[in-house]
């Protein structure tokens, strides 16, 4: 980390031989907006998305990956709706490359590398053609996991990194 002799180092923590590792908090605001499409048709169902965001902690430059989970509740006025969640790429222009932004103390955007996943293993990205399949059944509710990795050995500024996805229900 570089800078004046004055800057604060709370997040900083030190490793064994005198080496240092930045801190980063890192969270992602997952379905800051969700954005519903229904059939157009006479009686049609509506259906709401609701998700917590996705905070993956405390980011250590020396751990090989961070991981974070997010549940994905879907809410439908009807019974027996087929459908598929979508998520977009956020700040980034490429959502199998997404970054969470931080603005630093000098007006620079500093980022950090992450993507969200539709299974645990975390090897197929969530995006707009890679979707999350949803069936809400007589519940007429139904909820689903996706999930975050931040990969390892980045050099990034401690600060509060973010980024808002939105989460789309196509049915």
């Amino acid at each position: 980390m570089q800078g004046s002799s004055t800057m604060k180092h709370r997040n900083r923590l030190r490793a064994p031989r005198g080496h240092s590792t930045d801190i980063a908090l890192a969270h992602l605001a997952v379905c800051a907006a969700a954005v519903l499409f229904s059939h157009a048709a006479v009686g049609a169902s509506s259906c709401s998305v609701s998700a917590s965001g996705l905070a993956f902690g405390l980011y250590d430059t020396i751990n090989p990956v961070t991981n974070g989970a997010v549940t994905i509740t879907v809410n439908c006025n009807a019974a027996q709706v087929s459908g598929a969640l979508s998520a977009s790429a956020g700040n980034s222009t490429n959502q199998s490359n997404r970054q969470m932004w931080y603005m630093d103390t000098h007006g620079v955007r500093q980022t950090l590398r992450y993507n969200l996943y539709t299974d645990a293993a975390r090897t197929s990205v969530w995006g707009t053609t890679n979707t999350i399949p949803v069936t809400v059944g007589t519940s007429k509710s139904a909820t689903l996991t996706a999930y975050g990795l931040i990969p390892g050995n980045q050099n990034v500024v401690p600060g509060t990194y973010s980024d808002s996805i939105t989460i789309t229900l196509t049915y």
